[in-house]
């Protein structure tokens, strides 16, 4: 209904049905931040004589607040006979558009403050960061006469925990005790979440201890606190123990437990806890399912991560997310593939996750004309400037052998990063463009970033692609002692490989006999490798014997020793 047509179509322009409607206008134009609409309003009010009316005001005050227009809003409260809701309203309308400094001015001059507007404000305070500002105001209530009540609590647990700081905490803890809201079930739960999320345990348990009454959300809050600090089995433990008092678990807690079931690889409690999903007629929910399948994809039980994704009816992006992520994973990258283009035929809308995901898959299959037709439509959603996309294109380009393109994705990131450096340095390598790498290392270090083990894993097999065997080692050395990056054997068998190229066997099996760290069947592999290359019978008998030891259900070492005594018996 148009403004024009409500006021001919209504009975008089002072009728309550009116009124509201223009109320109603005011706050669907201010949500969805029509602020030219709000104006318009505001002008038919006054063409109307309708200004003065408090309950609109207020709506026009909350209209230009939410169109971040707090002047406009003050404006009107200036000329309004003001109420509590109109103050707590010019407060927000400050708040909500960044101006704290001026809310907590209104704030201060408001002469109608009760407890509802100290604990709006407290919680504005909180919502946009300024949680020391906020614990101040809550410290203060007391000298202003004022009485906390649970929704003050809440609000000062909430600064707490965002400030990180035990000490305020403790004190606000003090406080809910002394005002005897230690049993408040919201109140409690807070705190629990409060020293859950800050590792001290005993103390949110002693906190769960004291309330006898309990309800889902405080034993959410303590399991919570138990899967924080990945204490499983006591997790577990307190989730069965809330069964037998008769309380059903909700979509929330299981998902916290099956996150953390995910995180810890723990296979069978997560098969555990999927039983008491179906038994809770819980696994259509689209969370749990979420949680479910990236249980059993971490786990590389693909196949029970697409049972539950199969069975799965009201499907949404994020669990075709999970799928997808759980096919790549698992080095399933076609069925991967398969499952985004499933996701578009159902005419839902990938995200930038979703992108990330399969982009992975084409990686792994280096599959690049797949790759460019989703590098299309990332440009279509006008998602290609996002930093994680232009990484993933990047990796694709680069693992797909396309250099050219990986250059190009590689020149538009505006201040690359040292996984950017990374993995443009190990595209260039792995594909041969040895020069390059080390030109871009050299560039590397020039624009300030330093490298890491990663990078020199990447230049070390530069080195090896080349045959550079003294600046190999020159740059294996520079690794430990000028630029402090602890070795691992991925540096090891890097310059193995360098030496072993290079025929230098002698040198190479030294290597091994002196490596500083736990020796593999893979060191030993790698040397026969090169012995069959260089026609070494002697050294390559002795590789395949230690690779027996290391790996001796490996047939490998022996087919490669056969080849090469056949190479032998031909030269």
């Amino acid at each position: 209904m148009s403004l024009s047509i409500a006021t001919h179509s209504a009975k008089g322009p002072t009728t309550t049905t009116y009124l509201s409607f223009l109320a109603s206008l005011l706050r669907k134009y201010g949500k969805a931040k029509f602020l030219c609409n709000v104006q318009h309003v505001h002008t038919h009010l006054i063409t109307c004589g309708l200004e003065s009316s408090t309950y609109l005001r207020n709506c026009l005050i909350q209209g230009y607040g939410d169109c971040g227009a707090a002047e406009d809003a003050h404006a009107c409260f200036d000329f309004l006979r003001s109420n509590t809701y109109s103050w707590t309203l010019l407060i927000k309308a400050f708040a909500e558009n960044g101006f704290l400094e001026e809310a907590l001015n209104v704030f201060r001059r408001n002469p109608f403050k009760d407890v509802v507007t100290w604990n709006s404000t407290i919680t504005l305070l909180v919502h946009h960061g300024c949680c020391r500002e906020a614990l101040d105001l809550f410290y203060s209530m007391p000298n202003e006469g004022v009485m906390a009540n649970n929704v003050t609590f809440l609000g000062a647990i909430g600064a707490c925990i965002t400030l990180e700081n035990i000490e305020d905490g403790q004190k606000v803890h003090s406080a809910v005790r002394n005002s005897r809201f230690d049993k408040n079930l919201a109140v409690s739960s807070a705190l629990i979440n409060m020293y859950g999320k800050w590792g001290f345990v005993d103390m949110a348990r002693g906190v769960f201890e004291s309330v006898f009454t309990r309800d889902v959300a405080l034993w959410t809050a303590m399991i919570a606190a138990y899967t924080w600090s990945e204490d499983l089995e006591e997790a577990l433990h307190l989730f069965h123990q809330m069964q037998q008092t008769g309380i059903m678990p909700d979509v929330i807690l299981c998902v916290s437990l099956l996150d953390m079931c995910t995180k810890l690889r723990a296979l069978e409690e997560g098969k555990n806890l999927h039983f008491i999903v179906e038994d809770n007629n819980l696994a259509q929910d689209v969370m749990v399912a979420t949680a479910l399948i990236n249980l059993y994809g971490k786990c590389a039980h693909i196949h029970d991560a697409q049972r539950v994704f199969d069975r799965l009816m009201g499907r949404d992006v994020v669990s075709f997310n999970a799928m997808i992520t759980a096919y790549e994973q698992n080095d399933c990258g076609e069925k991967s593939l398969a499952t985004f283009y499933k996701l578009y035929s159902r005419r839902i809308s990938p995200t930038i996750v979703t992108f990330v995901c399969v982009l992975e898959a084409c990686s792994s299959l280096a599959a690049l004309k797949e790759g460019e037709i989703i590098h299309s439509s990332i440009v279509s959603d006008d998602l290609e400037k996002k930093f994680v996309i232009q990484f993933a294109l990047l990796n694709m380009y680069g693992k797909s052998g396309s250099l050219k393109d990986a250059k190009n994705m590689f020149s538009k990131i505006p201040v690359p990063n040292l996984l950017t450096w990374n993995s443009m340095i190990a595209s260039l390598s792995h594909n041969g463009e040895s020069e390059e790498a080390l030109i871009l290392l050299h560039q590397m270090q020039i624009d300030g970033v330093e490298p890491d083990d990663a990078t020199f894993v990447s230049i070390l097999t530069a080195c090896s692609h080349s045959g550079y065997v003294g600046y190999g080692k020159y740059v294996f050395y520079c690794m430990i002692d000028y630029h402090s990056v602890p070795y691992t054997f991925g540096h090891f068998l890097a310059l193995l490989d360098i030496l072993g190229r290079a025929g230098r066997l002698e040198e190479a099996e030294a290597l091994i006999q002196n490596m500083p760290l736990e020796i593999t069947g893979v060191a030993w592999r790698c040397l026969l490798g090169a012995c069959i290359i260089h026609g070494d019978e002697e050294r390559g008998a002795h590789a395949a014997s230690r690779c027996t030891i290391f790996e001796p259900w490996n047939a490998l070492p022996f087919v490669m020793m056969s080849n090469l005594f056949t190479i032998a018996e031909h030269n």
